[in-house]
């Protein structure tokens, strides 16, 4: 019954009639069925059948407003990553509906990151590393793949273009006053540091790896026995592993001390040593990835952007314009971050 889907999708159901539509994707009598706080694009709800077992129903966001095959993406991803049990079993999935049940995972994000949280993360990429070697299933490219400069720096020129067209008068002066002057300055730096054939030609399949893509302790719950399990392969697939080793650093959910960043960064320029550029590569890339999330944190004052936030956030009605301001903050913080850094990574 679309209408009925359309209502559930919307949050406009009641929780018997929300209760009646699970049952019918998840074969088992469901008693209870609670939305989960805080997830950034998808909803995911927690479902308890009459018998005490408990799964995590994930909601994806629209086709309609945004077309990437996320369920998909991570129903594969998940089925690959089994083996190591630091991810969510996949139990059932309706692309129709666009839902998929996992696992439910006891546990949450770790407030607190100690060195053991880094040393987890990066045996998981270790893991990915290997299992990009070995694995015979096939996966498209990750979602925002970065596999040349021009691929990277047409992305942030696109986030660029898209913002400058919002009419909202403090952050067009955002953008005319701090972001492109930075931008101007970053662009040709970057070009002449970065190794000249791998400008336009994508890096080759051999020196890839598959990546979770919005990696991080953002999207992993720590289970009673202090093991990290990571969620959230909506976006997984191909990339450079340059993309994977800045974004963890620059991720501004992320609660890293600088030893804690020279940790990663040391651990995963071992883990992925056999690229002989990598890391000439990582320090041309270094500042391009920093203006990127700058761009990302400002996807609030786009609709697209906000509708995704919208969705996956059901609840009490967000103040927008107070959401905007916040991440308006943040994206002023990274751009100071940026020049003080004078466009070289500190954590090597």
């Amino acid at each position: 019954n679309w209408a009925e889907i359309s209502q559930f999708i919307q949050g406009d159901m009641t929780a018997s009639e929300c209760r009646s539509l699970v049952a019918s994707f998840c074969p088992e009598e469901v008693s209870e069925v609670r939305q989960c706080p805080g997830r950034g694009n998808s909803r995911v709800y927690r479902i308890e059948n009459q018998v005490g077992r408990v799964f995590a129903l994930k909601c994806y966001p629209d086709l309609l407003l945004d077309p990437r095959p996320r369920l998909r993406n991570e129903i594969n991803a998940c089925d690959l990553l089994k083996s190591l049990k630091s991810a969510p079993v996949a139990l059932a999935h309706d692309e129709d509906l666009n839902f998929g049940l996992f696992e439910w995972i006891e546990g949450e994000s770790p407030g607190s990151i100690e060195p053991s949280h880094v040393d987890q993360a990066l045996t998981f990429v270790e893991h990915l590393k290997h299992l990009s070697r070995d694995t015979c299933q096939e996966f498209s490219i990750a979602s925002e793949a970065c596999l040349s400069q021009g691929e990277l720096t047409f992305q942030i020129e696109d986030r660029l273009r898209v913002l400058s067209a919002i009419k909202n008068p403090e952050l067009k002066i955002f953008l005319e006053t701090i972001v492109r002057p930075l931008w101007g300055n970053i662009l040709p730096e970057s070009r002449v540091r970065w190794p000249d054939s791998l400008f336009e030609e994508e890096l080759p399949r051999s020196l890839q790896t598959l990546s979770s893509s919005d990696f991080g302790f953002h999207n992993s719950l720590e289970k009673r026995d202090g093991s990290l399990c990571f969620i959230d392969h909506e976006y997984f697939g191909w990339d450079d592993p340059i993309k994977l080793m800045a974004d963890f650093l620059w991720h501004p959910a992320m609660n890293l001390s600088d030893e804690h960043k020279q940790r990663w960064l040391h651990g995963t320029f071992e883990i992925f040593g056999e690229d002989p550029g990598l890391q000439t590569r990582f320090r041309a890339a270094w500042p391009l990835y920093g203006m990127r999330w700058v761009l990302i944190l400002l996807n609030e004052f786009r609709e697209d952007g906000w509708l995704k936030r919208r969705h996956a956030q059901l609840g009490p009605q967000q103040n927008r314009e107070h959401r905007q301001a916040l991440q308006l903050q943040k994206a002023r913080g990274l751009c100071e971050i940026l020049r003080s850094q004078s466009m070289a990574c500190p954590y090597e």
